[in-house]
Protein backbone atom coordinates (compact mmCIF):
# COMPACT_ATOMS: atom_id res chain seq x y z
CA UNK A 1 0.00 0.00 0.00
CA UNK A 2 2.85 2.44 0.32
CA UNK A 3 6.99 2.44 0.12
CA UNK A 4 8.61 3.27 2.91
CA UNK A 5 12.40 4.39 3.38
CA UNK A 6 13.56 4.65 6.94
CA UNK A 7 17.40 5.30 6.01
CA UNK A 8 18.17 8.48 8.49
CA UNK A 9 22.05 7.51 9.63
CA UNK A 10 24.11 8.51 6.60
CA UNK A 11 23.34 12.02 4.93
CA UNK A 12 25.00 11.61 1.65
CA UNK A 13 24.45 8.23 1.59
CA UNK A 14 20.38 8.75 1.71
CA UNK A 15 20.76 11.78 -0.55
CA UNK A 16 21.44 9.12 -3.72
CA UNK A 17 18.75 6.64 -2.92
CA UNK A 18 16.29 8.98 -4.06
CA UNK A 19 16.15 7.19 -7.59
CA UNK A 20 16.96 3.92 -6.12
CA UNK A 21 15.00 0.56 -8.11
CA UNK A 22 13.60 0.30 -5.16
CA UNK A 23 11.66 4.11 -5.51
CA UNK A 24 11.56 3.44 -9.33
CA UNK A 25 9.94 0.25 -8.41
CA UNK A 26 7.79 1.60 -6.35
CA UNK A 27 6.62 4.45 -8.53
CA UNK A 28 6.02 1.49 -11.27
CA UNK A 29 3.50 0.42 -8.52
CA UNK A 30 1.97 3.91 -8.52
CA UNK A 31 2.50 3.60 -4.48
CA UNK A 32 3.35 6.66 -2.62
CA UNK A 33 6.55 6.83 -1.13
CA UNK A 34 6.98 7.95 2.46
CA UNK A 35 11.39 9.35 3.35
CA UNK A 36 12.47 10.54 5.52
CA UNK A 37 13.37 14.69 4.95
CA UNK A 38 17.25 14.68 4.32
CA UNK A 39 15.67 12.75 1.05
CA UNK A 40 14.70 15.45 -1.58
CA UNK A 41 12.87 14.24 -4.43
CA UNK A 42 10.52 16.29 -6.93
CA UNK A 43 8.04 13.01 -7.70
CA UNK A 44 4.37 13.53 -6.74
CA UNK A 45 3.74 10.45 -4.92
CA UNK A 46 6.94 11.52 -2.46
CA UNK A 47 6.00 12.52 0.99
CA UNK A 48 8.79 13.52 3.29
CA UNK A 49 8.54 12.85 7.43
CA UNK A 50 10.87 13.97 10.72
CA UNK A 51 11.46 12.14 13.32
CA UNK A 52 8.73 13.30 14.76
CA UNK A 53 5.41 11.43 15.77
CA UNK A 54 3.51 14.40 14.15
CA UNK A 55 5.52 15.15 10.95
CA UNK A 56 5.17 10.90 10.78
CA UNK A 57 1.02 10.99 11.13
CA UNK A 58 0.76 13.75 8.57
CA UNK A 59 2.90 11.82 5.94
CA UNK A 60 0.89 8.68 6.33
CA UNK A 61 -2.30 10.97 6.14
CA UNK A 62 -0.95 12.56 2.92
CA UNK A 63 -0.64 9.25 1.83
CA UNK A 64 -3.85 8.18 2.10
CA UNK A 65 -4.91 11.07 -0.09
CA UNK A 66 -2.58 10.42 -2.67
CA UNK A 67 -3.97 9.38 -6.25
CA UNK A 68 -3.04 6.75 -7.87
CA UNK A 69 -5.07 6.54 -10.96
CA UNK A 70 -3.53 9.55 -12.42
CA UNK A 71 -0.37 9.05 -11.32
CA UNK A 72 1.84 9.21 -14.25
CA UNK A 73 4.71 6.51 -14.33
CA UNK A 74 5.15 6.65 -18.43
CA UNK A 75 8.74 7.83 -17.66
CA UNK A 76 9.33 4.56 -15.79
CA UNK A 77 10.12 1.34 -18.39
CA UNK A 78 8.77 -2.62 -17.37
CA UNK A 79 11.60 -5.04 -18.31
CA UNK A 80 10.29 -5.76 -22.12
CA UNK A 81 10.58 -1.80 -22.80
CA UNK A 82 13.57 -1.19 -21.31
CA UNK A 83 15.12 -4.90 -22.99
CA UNK A 84 14.07 -3.33 -26.50
CA UNK A 85 15.31 -0.19 -26.20
CA UNK A 86 18.44 -1.35 -25.28
CA UNK A 87 18.38 -3.89 -28.09
CA UNK A 88 18.53 -0.66 -30.47
CA UNK A 89 20.44 1.11 -29.14
CA UNK A 90 17.97 3.85 -27.74
CA UNK A 91 18.93 4.28 -24.43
Amino acid sequence: DVGLITRYANEELVKTLTDSLKVLQYCYCKLPVIAPDIMKSKRKNWFSYRLTEESVKKSIDDTLQFDRDNFDISDIYDWNVLAKRILEDDI
